[in-house]
């Protein structure tokens, strides 16, 4: 984890540290740099749909206002009560994602998961354009992601009895006859984090440019950003982005912006 700071001036260096995946000395420079062209913003959640697509409607429960939407799973612990919110829109290039979240529900298990760069793995029925066949994912059990789309994933607001709370990143597709949690982990899980409580919300960006990848969670007094190198996968350089919410999961999303620089 990179904690931020503000005593860099040179923005350009910055951004070269991304670019090589050296350890960048973080601070807002490298988030609000003018390299970044707005692509997409969700002014209006009361029509979601004209910009969204829900996987998971049998059990999903959403609420939009117009400044946010709120996002209900499943009540039962079951993967298939799973929800994925998608954007209908793919984003190409480099990208930066970022948007307001607030967990709202008391579950001790289960996880959120960020997607981005998200398509199909090509094979039929599993082609580029994932919404070609969002049919079958009206269950939406994991495996139909992790088997069959190119993307890349971010836990994130993690609560397990049996286990820690973590900020992880996964690439898919996992390779035929591989395990799923070793083939797909991208080395370095944080630990211990300590954050998403209940009521409370957090400025979430990610920066993917290259092959690195950057998360900051920003809000009750913190300000920490984490970076991984995905260059032992292969680059994906555009898709959809997704919101999934796992079975019991209850949470508020507002200000929802993407970002692009082209490749």
């Amino acid at each position: 984890m990179i904690r931020c700071s503000s005593d860099h001036q040179d923005t350009n260096q910055l951004l070269e540290a991304i670019d090589l995946i050296r350890q960048p000395s973080a601070c807002p420079e490298i988030f609000d740099a003018p390299i970044w062209n707005l692509q997409f913003t969700q002014k209006d959640w009361k029509n979601w749909k004209a910009h969204w697509q829900l996987d998971g409607l049998q059990h999903a429960t959403v609420t939009p206002q117009t400044d946010s939407l709120t996002l209900s799973a499943g009540p039962e612990a079951d993967n298939s009560q799973s929800v994925v919110l998608w954007t209908r829109e793919s984003f190409a290039g480099d990208i930066k994602i970022e948007y307001d979240y607030t967990r709202l529900d008391h579950s001790d298990r289960y996880v959120n998961i960020l997607y981005l760069h998200a398509t199909g793995k090509g094979e039929p029925p599993y082609v580029d354009d994932i919404s070609a066949w969002s049919a079958l994912r009206s269950k939406p059990f994991m495996n139909l992601y992790y088997e069959n789309m190119n993307l890349i994933h971010i836990s994130y607001a993690v609560m397990r009895t049996s286990e820690p709370d973590y900020i992880r990143v996964r690439c898919y597709p996992v390779t035929p006859g591989k395990d799923f949690q070793e083939d797909t982990a991208v080395p370095g899980t944080y630990y211990n984090q300590g954050m998403f409580e209940t009521g409370q919300t957090y400025h979430i960006t990610t920066i993917k440019r290259g092959m690195a990848l950057l998360f900051r969670v920003t809000g009750a007094g913190l300000d920490r950003v984490y970076q991984w190198d995905l260059s032992a996968f292969p680059n994906l350089t555009g898709g959809r982005i997704g919101l999934r919410q796992m079975q019991t999961r209850m949470a508020r999303y507002a200000n929802f912006k993407v970002f692009t620089k082209p490749v």
